[in-house]
């Protein structure tokens, strides 16, 4: 079977989208359970949006609305409110490029000035 590049790059697109979408109906089906990802708070409604990327790359843009959840107003009292609540649900972690090779492999292994055709943003 000699397939055509564009018929190849389709095929690949389309594995993507399909385990990308298995593996996000997966990640709903934890939303409204005590161990999901909002804990005990109660996710009355969700929005979102799947898009693909220049290179057929899925990802979800998405919106909740969480029971009880502050709503915000300009006002100092407000905003540490509404700040402490958005960290509790929300962490990041910056990961040390010397002892996380894997990670800097994942983040930065295939992207180079030479392989990129797309112009830089």
């Amino acid at each position: 079977m000699n397939l055509t590049s564009p018929e190849i790059a389709r095929l690949i697109q389309s594995d993507a989208h399909r385990y990308f979408d298995r593996r996000f109906r997966q990640l709903k089906s934890t939303w409204k359970t005590p161990y999901g990802p909002f804990g005990n708070m109660e996710l009355l409604d969700y929005y979102y949006r799947i898009e693909s990327q220049a290179r057929g790359s899925p990802h979800v843009h998405m919106l909740v609305w969480i029971k009880d959840a502050p709503i915000y107003t300009p006002e100092p009292d407000n905003e540490v409110d509404v700040c402490k609540f958005l960290d509790s649900l929300i962490s990041c972690k910056i990961y040390d490029a010397e002892e996380d090779t894997l990670m800097e492999e994942l983040v930065h292994g295939d992207v180079s000035e030479e392989e990129r055709e797309a112009p830089i943003c």
